[in-house]
């Protein structure tokens, strides 16, 4: 992903397009992507304009034409999905998804609940199917 930020200052768009060919190592010749490099360019744009803003969610507000309320629940979905990135636990393709789509207020918690209990019982009867079959 490349992140241009459209204005005058080149020392910190030379800096974040070498954030952006980084990522960090995991192990022998493994490599995990940054929680950064899997937002959407929405979120990054959101992100640039909050700390241009100074961190400030009036202000933020102003500049996107909405309530305040509003731009809290963005930044909230926001700091979830950067946690659920963020997160070593959580391994399997299945669940990340569910989760972002949570974080993102496209299902509820509810759902995600009863979607994440089958997918583990999935799993949990395929192992021990695995686990009873002749080598």
């Amino acid at each position: 992903m490349k992140v241009d930020l459209c204005f005058s200052k080149d020392i910190v768009k030379v800096y974040i397009n070498k954030m952006q060919a980084r990522s960090l190592p995991v192990g022998a010749g493994q490599q995990v992507a940054r929680w950064v490099d899997a937002l959407e360019d929405e979120d990054v744009s959101f992100i640039k304009r909050f700390v241009l803003a100074s961190g400030s969610l009036k202000e933020l507000a102003s500049v996107y034409g909405i309530s305040y309320p509003t731009v809290r629940l963005r930044l909230d979905r926001l700091i979830e999905k950067v946690k659920l990135l963020d997160r070593q636990d959580v391994t399997s393709p299945f669940e990340r998804v569910l989760r972002m789509q949570h974080a993102e207020g496209k299902i509820d918690l509810q759902t995600l609940k009863l979607l994440l209990d089958a997918h583990h019982a999935e799993i949990t009867r395929e192992q021990k199917e695995w686990e009873r079959s002749p080598q």
